[in-house]
């Protein structure tokens, strides 16, 4: 009910916010969490829910993180296994992050497969749904809290929570709302009012639960940076804005992610046009993996 009341209260005036103290001048990516992170948390956990691809993960592997990475698509989830079966420092869970142990009907759609049949309204939505033949699979969901309070990652420090699934954030929210409170991690998610009226509770739930600090894109300052399909990045703390500047660390670290970031950004992102974009990288990781072989 607290939810349900959440995302009536803001449907409709989602635009409220989206003007905060700091603006960015594009859609920032986990490497930029990561930056914001580094100084007060260079080493620790990196949690990547809806690993899709798998591409965030190894940013975060290659910068000398451990990392939870999260997929709920089985047939990605297996190419994951298969790609990391035998490192250490990346636990992988197949199954769909939520605030509760339980199942859940999964719409199936590749890259834009949903929790919520409200998810694929969108064309590029609706073509990926008839593609997959409007399949609908009944997936398990759990909290991450209870992964992170005991076992081997229990010590670990939480530093960069980055959350990609569809409409599902709130819920994945509310399911390691604990782990937030205690290590206070930089936190990124998508953004995308198509995906439903429960979108809307997100940032309200960021700033006035958690009392994080969140910044998106400014629009028009640069390409994808309005907001019908974003990324939030917040802060636990709003000096952490001015503690860096993520270009610097970036390109500090620009040999190290060049193993594992494409050169270049498809032009699709430019308008951001999502599937597209994840459809590239798919084919940009097939390459990689033929050349390699």
């Amino acid at each position: 009910m607290r939810l349900l009341r959440y995302a009536v209260l803001f449907c409709g005036v989602s635009g409220w916010w989206l003007d905060p103290r700091f603006n960015l001048d594009h859609k920032p990516q986990l490497p930029e969490a990561m930056a914001f992170a580094s100084p007060k948390c260079s080493k620790g956990l990196v949690i990547d829910v809806g690993a899709n691809g798998g591409r965030e993960t190894n940013s975060a592997r290659a910068l000398g993180y451990r990392v939870l990475s999260v997929e709920c698509l089985v047939p990605e989830y297996l190419k994951l296994q298969a790609q990391w079966l035998n490192d250490p420092m990346i636990t992988l869970l197949s199954g769909c992050a939520s605030d509760s142990v339980g199942m859940h009907a999964f719409h199936h759609a590749s890259a834009a497969s949903s929790l919520h049949s409200s998810a694929l309204g969108g064309e590029a939505e609706m073509k990926l749904a008839k593609k997959s033949r409007n399949r609908v699979s009944n997936v398990p969901s759990f909290p991450l809290d209870p992964f992170l309070a005991e076992g081997p990652l229990a010590n670990e420090p939480l530093c960069v929570l980055k959350i990609d699934v569809q409409g599902h954030e709130i819920w994945v929210m509310q399911g390691i709302a604990k782990a937030i409170k205690k290590h206070r991690p930089v936190v990124i998610f998508e953004y995308d009012p198509r995906f439903g009226p429960q979108v809307n509770a997100t940032v309200p739930y960021m700033k006035y639960v958690m009392g994080y600090d969140c910044a998106v894109p400014n629009p028009g300052k640069g390409p994808n940076t309005h907001c019908s399909v974003c990324n939030v990045l917040c802060m636990p703390d709003p000096a952490m804005w001015s503690a860096i500047k993520p270009s610097d660390f970036l390109k500090e670290k620009e040999s190290v992610l060049a193993s594992v970031l494409p050169k270049s950004v498809p032009k699709s992102a430019a308008k951001g046009e999502k599937m597209l974009v994840e459809k590239s990288g798919r084919k940009w990781r097939e390459k990689k993996v033929q050349k390699a072989g």
